[in-house]
């Protein structure tokens, strides 16, 4: 009966290890796609990226300070030029975020942080 006992305990202790399985890590593309400062003229905002290896386009989306969306703009070129203009009035003169995402085969692969900038 000790055996049986020790034996339970033994397999008890060794089973979780053996059986153990690398953690599958769950979620979307990090924030690891480059920008650059935003380029603000008189009458547009220019932005540019780093390319990524695999991405065949990228999504820019242009943020109020509420982050409510204001602009979405899909692209396969490395920067984009947002006039004046093509932005709602509230915009001007406020604070601005913008953010860029790159797709493979319509997936995103990439993120990157947050820009700011300041609208004319």
């Amino acid at each position: 009966a000790a055996a049986v006992v020790l034996l339970a305990v033994g397999v008890s202790i060794w089973a979780p290890w053996q059986s153990a399985t690398p953690p599958v890590e769950r979620g979307g593309p990090g924030e690891g796609l480059p920008i650059q400062p935003a380029r603000v003229i008189e009458t547009a905002v220019e932005l540019q990226w780093d390319g990524m290896d695999g991405a065949e386009e990228y999504v820019v989306v242009l943020l109020q300070s509420d982050l409510s969306e204001v602009l979405r703009e899909t692209t396969a070129d490395l920067s984009l030029r947002v006039g004046v203009e093509d932005l709602p009035t509230s915009c001007r003169d406020s604070d601005m975020a913008w953010q860029v995402t790159a797709l493979a085969g319509g997936d995103p692969i990439a993120r990157s942080a947050l820009g700011f900038f300041r609208c004319p």
